[in-house]
């Protein structure tokens, strides 16, 4: 009697343990496929005021592999988005929305933080190559709450688009025009101080821009130390009127944030 209690007591401990690894293995296909492809995607509505996803460009070649997009995040709290991403392609017969990625996607656990008024780079891979609209569709957690947010862009056959994306220009980022035309740009453009005239004062500020994937000045930090507060607010104020034509960075794995170094000099027997 105590042998057939203790083999029945065997069998349970067996059945309860196949369930619990059952079980895990169902969470985990959850996990790896809680993205936005089986969602609808006016389940949510996009909040721009708190979160914005801008395209690195509107227009892409057929060809392309990858679309490069960064979340900005205008929240007073960090929020956060993963891997998991929808690209839809509108489709002119029927005037909807149909999403291009396999319904078997499945996504790495990565999280990708956006700080509070910052923004994080990201990238999704194309499935379809014909020409048309097409948007990318994320959604971004904050306290809780999920938000939409969308991107659109346009895959395109023509030769214009096709020279335009022949080969990446990898390499770190650089101005397009070239270094003389920015230098030249500065000192035409640099101001003396009027409260530092006839101080005789001279000075060279060193700011170190960060370039987003976007091609755009997301921050500029004085790097020189011990300069006259005045300096450093004519140089900034001069850095930001610096028009956008930035190459961002690009290496083998696509762009990057980089940072470039603009000298800025000050002297009084100038402007």
């Amino acid at each position: 009697m105590m042998k057939n209690k203790l083999f029945y007591y065997l069998i349970a401990i067996a059945c309860l343990g196949c369930q619990h690894k059952e079980g895990n293995k169902e969470q985990i296909s959850y996990l790896l496929k809680q993205d936005t492809v089986n969602k609808s995607s006016v389940a949510m509505v996009p909040d721009e005021s708190s979160f914005e996803m801008r395209l690195y460009a509107e227009v892409l070649p057929v060809t392309e592999d990858r679309v490069y997009f960064t979340i900005y995040n205008h929240s007073d709290r960090e929020a956060v988005f993963g891997d998991d991403v929808k690209i839809e392609y509108y489709d002119t017969i029927t005037s909807t929305w149909v999403n291009t990625y396999p319904e078997n996607a499945v996504y790495t656990l990565m999280a990708h933080p956006v700080p509070s008024h910052g923004y994080c780079d990201g990238n999704a891979f194309l499935y379809k190559h014909e020409p048309g609209k097409y948007r990318i569709v994320k959604t971004i957690d904050k306290a809780n709450q999920s938000y939409l947010v969308i991107g659109n862009f346009s895959l395109s056959n023509t030769h214009e688009i096709a020279q335009i994306y022949k080969e990446p220009d990898w390499g770190p980022v650089q101005y397009k025009d070239g270094y003389e035309a920015l230098d030249m740009f500065i000192k035409r453009n640099t101001y003396y101080p009027a409260a530092l005239k006839g101080s005789g004062l001279k000075a060279v500020v060193v700011c170190e821009l960060t370039i987003d994937t976007l091609g755009r000045i997301q921050k500029t930090k004085i790097l020189s130390k011990k300069t006259n507060l005045l300096f450093e607010e004519q140089a900034i104020k001069l850095v930001g009127k610096i028009p956008g034509k930035w190459q961002p960075a690009c290496d083998s794995h696509g762009r990057y944030l980089d940072k470039y170094g603009v000298f800025v000099r000050f002297d009084e027997g100038s402007k």
